[in-house]
C-alpha cells in the first residue's frame, strides 16, 4: 500500500511541478545597438562584401522593371556568434527585399561584439545595394 501512494505523490508532484516551471520567466537580454567591440563578419567587411556578391542573384523580375536601391537588412548577432531575428527594416520592392534577406541569413557565424569584456547580444543593420549599372546590356550605336 505504500507503494502505491508513494508512486501517486510523486506523480502528482511532477505534474505540479511542471506547471510551476512553466510560468517561471526566463531572463533574456535585451540586444545592445552600440557596444566597445562590435561584432565582425569572419574576414571583416571586405570578406562580407564578397560573400553577399558571390550569394546574391539580381532577381529577372527586378532588372526587368528597373528595380534598385538599399534593402537593410537587421538582425541579431547573439553571445556565440549565431545570427537570428532577421527582419528587413527598409526594403525596394518585396523581390529585392526577399533576396537581400535570403542571402544575409546564409551568412556564416561572425565574432561576437563585447561590453565590458563580457559577449553580448547586439543588434546589426546590413545595407544590401542592388545597382543595374553595368548590368544592364549595352544599346547598338
Amino acid at each position: 500500500m505504500k507503494k502505491i501512494v508513494f508512486g501517486i505523490v510523486i506523480v502528482l508532484f511532477a505534474i505540479g511541478g511542471s506547471s510551476v516551471f512553466a510560468q517561471t520567466p526566463v531572463e533574456v537580454e535585451e540586444p545592445l545597438q552600440i557596444v566597445e567591440e562590435m561584432p565582425e563578419f569572419p574576414g571583416g567587411q571586405e570578406k562580407m562584401i564578397k560573400f553577399l556578391a558571390k550569394n546574391i542573384v539580381y532577381p529577372a523580375s527586378a532588372v526587368s522593371a528597373n528595380k534598385e536601391g538599399i534593402v537593410y537588412v537587421k538582425f541579431i548577432v547573439e553571445k556565440d556568434g549565431r545570427l537570428d531575428n532577421f527582419q528587413v527594416v527598409r526594403g525596394v520592392s518585396p523581390d529585392l527585399d526577399s533576396t537581400a534577406l535570403k542571402a544575409v541569413k546564409e551568412m556564416p557565424q561572425w565574432k561576437p561584439g563585447k561590453q565590458d569584456g563580457k559577449y553580448v547580444r547586439i543588434f546589426v543593420v546590413v545595407p544590401v545595394g542592388f545597382n543595374l549599372e553595368g548590368d544592364r546590356p549595352k544599346k547598338k550605336k
